[in-house]
């Protein structure tokens, strides 16, 4: 009887391991993901702002996005900030 759970203990990681995330982009199409996304693409440079409350380092998260964001005057604060922004 201990066995089963001692295999059951080493079999509960793959259980996460082996599930896929689905949803829908802006546009409507659905994609799927085989793991969590661990970087994104700001389709507007200032949805930084929303990464911020959500990590304290925005900039990690973030894989590429748009130049919209260098033109705000929020730019310079968030440079100042956070350097890696300018990279």
């Amino acid at each position: 009887m201990k066995l089963k759970y001692l295999i059951l203990l080493f079999l509960l990681p793959l259980l996460g391991a082996a599930q896929t995330i689905t949803v829908k982009d802006v546009l409507g199409r659905t994609v799927t993901l085989k793991a969590p996304a661990k970087r994104v693409l700001l389709g507007e440079g200032r949805d930084i702002i929303t990464l911020n409350i959500l990590d304290r380092n925005p900039v990690s998260l973030i894989a590429a996005w748009s130049g919209d964001f260098k033109k705000g005057s929020e730019y310079a604060d968030y440079k100042a900030a956070l350097p890696a922004v300018d990279k």
